[in-house]
């Protein structure tokens, strides 16, 4: 199972890639919403896990476009502001996940074993 991490922070987008690495999963980093939608069309991963804040494109923008151009495509929401508007709106878009950055680490095994029940 491919996972493409999308985050502007370099060390944030790293740990999480490192994360999802030793939980035996292959990974590919993304550190904008551009380059997100290119790798997506090059190798499509089996689920993304998309930062909601990004400068150039935000995250709710990308996620506009994925669900556009691949519906059924798996896309965890990564936030550190939890109570924001986008949450709802991407829930709205379907979403298969929402979680706070302090916690994606703690969180990390159980929601890649949902993306990977969804997907098989």
């Amino acid at each position: 199972m491919r996972i493409l991490v999308v985050d502007d922070e370099p060390l944030v987008a790293e740990a999480l890639a490192g994360a999802v690495d030793s939980q035996g999963y292959e990974v590919e980093i993304a550190y904008s919403g551009v380059q997100c939608l290119t790798l997506i069309e090059r190798n499509r991963p089996d689920g993304v896990f998309l930062d909601i804040m990004m400068p150039e494109m935000a995250g709710i923008d990308v996620l506009r476009a994925i669900r556009e151009r691949w519906p059924d495509l798996q896309v965890v929401l990564i936030t550190g502001f939890p109570y924001s508007p986008d949450i709802a709106e991407a829930r709205r878009l379907g979403v298969s996940g929402v979680i706070e950055k302090p916690t994606v680490i703690r969180h990390l095994a159980a929601v890649l074993a949902g993306l990977k029940r969804s997907s098989g």
